[in-house]
């Protein structure tokens, strides 16, 4: 028989992973199926789905040999896209997920109280069999009473959908350069989303870094803000994944609203805490732009357009390169030489400041960590914790540029 492992090793994408003397039987063999236990395999509808386990214990899933979910270096966006909107709309009543993959985005937003509904959507049938094989990470969110699974396409669902239907939307397809799924990253999609909000909703949606320009990248961003009046940038994994947040209603970060989440529900407290985001400054901490700054960025970009379809087109033109850091060091370069977005206005005086410092410097952005501790230092010039901290965080900058 065909060894499903192989006939799934996705080399279209991960032949670059391969150095060139690697690039053989064995190399492949090697790279795609010794190491890895087969847990599913099914030819479905529109993908074939595989799903197999490493020997560090690490699961993942993939549709057509590209890797969409896993239980490691996924995990943060993941359960940050399923989060993060909520600090913006934390009582949402009607929630739609579009992607299940592994379920745990659906099974995160899941943990939240306030929604009596809870749409997911899944264009592959496969994937709802496969996920099950994730149950002990994603909170079984298919057992949950108010969640109705949709085998359909994501963006027929959101055509059939009434105007004003949802208070939050949480979109995580798959790449926006495969076909069948760059339709979800147009403008005209946007707009049709925007509509089936109510007044006061939120869009959350997941941005790739990788395997694309910098120019695709200004696409997508520009496309995004073409259709949300007030946009907010995250990033859950630096130099791969970026969160877009965006509505009509002001967007305004604040310790206590993503503080109230994690206070009051412990389900979700304990899932941001698995991903190292166990206080609200960890959850500020990750915000990297807003609309200015991202309007800065992306002027003049192509929109991505159901005419144009830009980005299924020029992105696999980089596939096989390594864009990801240039994109995020070209998303944060200002030319009039601002500093980075920090948002103090989110936090409250001295004390609140040293929080938000000590969340950047856990994720080693020690050079934000300095701007805050300069802001408190501002306020109280004799606080000797901000001295020892600022002494402490500038030694380790130093050690790391040198």
């Amino acid at each position: 028989p065909w060894n499903p492992l192989l006939m799934t090793a996705g080399m279209y994408k991960y032949v670059s992973d391969l150095e060139p003397e690697e690039r053989t039987r064995q190399g492949v063999l090697d790279f795609a199926v010794t190491p890895y236990e087969l847990l599913y395999y099914k030819e479905g509808l529109s993908s074939v789905v595989t799903v197999a386990s490493s020997q560090s214990g690490n699961i993942w899933l993939a549709n057509n040999g590209k890797v969409d979910a896993s239980t490691s270096v996924d995990m943060p966006t993941q359960v940050l896209v399923a989060h993060l909107p909520y600090a913006f709309k934390p009582k949402p009543d009607k929630v739609l997920v579009i992607g299940l993959a592994s379920g745990v985005t659906a099974g995160s937003v899941s943990l939240h109280e306030a929604p009596s509904h809870i749409d997911v959507v899944e264009l592959e049938p496969a994937i709802v069999e496969a996920s099950h094989i994730f149950d002990k990470y994603n909170s079984r969110p298919l057992e949950d009473p108010r969640v109705t699974l949709h085998t359909n396409d994501g963006r027929n669902h959101i055509t059939l959908a009434a105007p004003g239907t949802y208070d939050l939307v949480i979109s995580e397809p798959s790449n926006p350069w495969l076909t069948g799924v760059s339709n979800l990253f147009t403008r005209e999609f946007f707009e049709l989303g925007k509509s089936r909000l109510a007044e006061g909703g939120v869009w959350g949606q997941w941005v790739q870094m990788y395997g694309m320009d910098t120019d695709d990248l200004r696409s997508l961003i520009a496309t995004f803000l073409e259709v949300y009046e007030h946009v907010v940038l995250f990033s859950t994994i630096e130099d791969a994944d970026l969160v877009l947040v965006g509505s009509d209603s002001p967007l305004i970060p604040s310790v206590d609203g993503f503080g109230e989440m994690i206070r009051e529900e412990a389900a979700v407290a304990y899932d941001l805490k698995l991903i190292d985001c166990g206080e609200a400054e960890d959850l500020l901490a990750r915000i990297q732009l807003d609309r200015p700054r991202l309007e800065a960025f992306s002027a003049g970009a192509i929109l991505n357009t159901d005419d144009n379809m830009r980005i299924e087109y020029s992105a696999p033109l980089h596939l096989h390169e390594q864009t990801a850091e240039a994109n995020f060091m070209a998303l944060l370069h200002r030319e009039d030489g601002e500093d980075p977005m920090i948002p103090l206005e989110a936090v409250q005086g001295v004390e609140g400041r040293i929080k938000l410092a000590e969340a950047y410097a856990r994720r080693s952005d020690y050079l934000r960590a300095l701007l805050v501790l300069k802001d408190a230092w501002r306020i109280e010039p004799d606080n000797a914790q901000v001295a020892a901290l600022y002494d402490e965080y500038q030694a380790t900058l130093s050690e790391e540029l040198e």
